[in-house]
C-alpha cells in the first residue's frame, strides 16, 4: 500500500548526497499521476470533497489531472531520483493563467466533486490563502512516496529546502492529517495556524519552515 511521503521522513536514515530531486518532464506525467492517486487515495481532505461510490477511481484521476496541470504550468512537478516519490511545490509569486487548467477544474467540479460542498470548499480555500504570507514563498501542495521508496522522502525534503534557500524564501504547506503535523514539525517545520473542522470538513494545520522570513 502506498503512503504519504511525510510518514517516511523520520526513519533515521540519511539521504544519499549523490541523489537529488529532479524536475519532472512531460514523459513523467503518467508516473506522477499514478503516484498521486496511490498515495492520496485515503487523504481526509480529498475524501471530503471527492464523490464516493462507483466511479471514484475515475474521479480521482480527474483530480490528479487537474493537480498535475496546475503544478506543471508553475514549474512545480518534481520526482525523486529513484522515481518512487513525487512533489508538487512552486513559487507563490509565479501564477500564470492557463486555459487547460481552468477547463480541468471545471471538469473536476462538474463530474467529480460533491456539488453541495463546493461553496464550503471555495470558502475554505480563500481562508487558507489569507493565512499565507504576502511576500513570496515556496508552497508545497502535494507529496507522496511508495512504501519501497527508500531515501526518496529525505531526498525531496532536502531538495525543496535547498530550492527555497536558493531563492531566499520560506517553505509553506498545509496538512489535514494530525499525525503528519507532528512529523513535519520534527522535520524542520513549525505550525503557525490551525483551521478547525466544521460541518464535516477536515482540520487543516498550517506550517512553515523554521528558517527564513516569517509572517
Amino acid at each position: 500500500k502506498a503512503i504519504p511521503l511525510i510518514g517516511r521522513l523520520l526513519k533515521g536514515a540519511q539521504p544519499n548526497s549523490s541523489r537529488t530531486m529532479k524536475a519532472a518532464t512531460p514523459e513523467d506525467k503518467d508516473l506522477v499521476l499514478k503516484l498521486l492517486v496511490e498515495t492520496f487515495n485515503d487523504n481526509p481532505a480529498l475524501n471530503w470533497m471527492i464523490r464516493p461510490g462507483e466511479g471514484r477511481s475515475r474521479r480521482m484521476r480527474h483530480f490528479s489531472a487537474y493537480a498535475y496541470r496546475y503544478a506543471r504550468v508553475r514549474n512545480g512537478v518534481w520526482i525523486s531520483d529513484n522515481r518512487k516519490a513525487f512533489l508538487f511545490a512552486f513559487r507563490s509569486d509565479f501564477q500564470p493563467f492557463d486555459l487547460l487548467t481552468l477547463l480541468l477544474w471545471l471538469r473536476l467540479g462538474i463530474t467529480s466533486l460533491r456539488i453541495g460542498r463546493i461553496p464550503e470548499l471555495l470558502r475554505r480555500e480563500r481562508y487558507r490563502r489569507r493565512q499565507r504570507p504576502e511576500f513570496p514563498y515556496v508552497y508545497v501542495w502535494f507529496m507522496g512516496a511508495l512504501p519501497d521508496s527508500d531515501r526518496a522522502a529525505f531526498e525531496l525534503k532536502s531538495g525543496i529546502f535547498e530550492y527555497a534557500q536558493s531563492l531566499q524564501m520560506n517553505v509553506y504547506l498545509e496538512t489535514s492529517v494530525a499525525r503528519n503535523k507532528h512529523v513535519f514539525e520534527r522535520a524542520g517545520f513549525e505550525t503557525y495556524h490551525h483551521l478547525a473542522a466544521k460541518n464535516g470538513s477536515p482540520d487543516f494545520w498550517f506550517l512553515r519552515s523554521k528558517s527564513g522570513p516569517s509572517k
